[in-house]
């Protein structure tokens, strides 16, 4: 959903469904990163934390999101 909005407001989004210890963010240098804290794999905590402590990925902010399911 929140992905279908984006691009409606003119935004280029790339999803990613899981999460490894080879993050392809380097490459694509996003302005900004919605992470999903439940990632199967390694989660969003982790993979934050790897970002965080790379020089070429830690100027990205990063906004978490989460959800509950009723």
């Amino acid at each position: 959903m929140l992905s279908r909005r984006l691009q409606r407001k003119g935004y280029t989004v790339v999803t990613r469904t899981t999460a490894s210890r080879d993050i392809h963010w380097r490459i694509r240098n996003p302005d900004i990163i919605l992470m999903d804290i439940s990632l199967p794999v390694m989660d969003g905590w982790e993979v934050t934390r790897l970002l965080k402590a790379d020089a070429a990925t830690r100027h990205i902010p990063i906004i978490a999101l989460t959800a509950t399911l009723w």
